[in-house]
């Protein structure tokens, strides 16, 4: 990448370096701990389901495929704009940085599960995919109309929402 200037050039090695980290890190991880490892967690910090050590390779590996095909997209996309060098170093500049924030993101979630594999401890994610209809009714059944009018100007068209439950002062009652 350094054809499309230095900083092109150091972003790729950092997003290649960061593609490699988690792998790393559970090759030194999965080894030393158990054939089963806490996977999820509720919203008390208990486990509510185990899973196999095996499990914890697939963050490093979707990790490492995004990258990839992050850095091989950021050097495709620069060559289709050689018409301007200026042009093609800035496009390759985005790619990469974007595949550097990605890395850095899926680095953290990397870390995270690990540290609740090693630990068994954890915290719980509250969203909920949700496929929904026209009628709010079905979820907010007991809150207050004013939240359901809302959602539904937001959601008149339906598809798919998560919802993470009700905003502490905005209904009576959770979901």
């Amino acid at each position: 990448m350094f054809k499309y200037g230095k900083k092109a050039g150091y972003m790729g090695i950092a997003l290649l370096v960061l593609a490699v980290i988690p792998l790393v890190v559970a090759a030194c991880v999965i080894p030393n701990i158990g054939p089963e490892v806490a996977t999820k967690f509720n919203a008390a910090g208990e486990v509510t389901r185990w899973g196999k050590s095996y499990e914890l390779l697939a963050l490093p590996v979707l990790n490492l495929l995004l990258s990839v095909a992050t850095y091989f997209t950021a050097g495709r996309q620069a060559k289709n704009n050689d018409d301007s060098a200026a042009m093609a170093r800035i496009v390759c500049e985005r790619y990469l940085r974007n595949g550097c924030i990605t890395g850095v993101f899926l680095n953290v979630i990397n870390v995270y599960f690990m540290y609740s594999a090693i630990t068994g401890t954890g915290f719980g994610f509250g969203f909920y995919p949700v496929l929904l209809g026209n009628e709010p009714a079905r979820i907010f059944n007991g809150c207050c109309e004013a939240a359901a009018r809302s959602w539904f100007k937001d959601h008149i068209g339906g598809g798919l929402v998560f919802v993470s439950g009700a905003a502490e002062g905005e209904c009576d009652t959770g979901f």
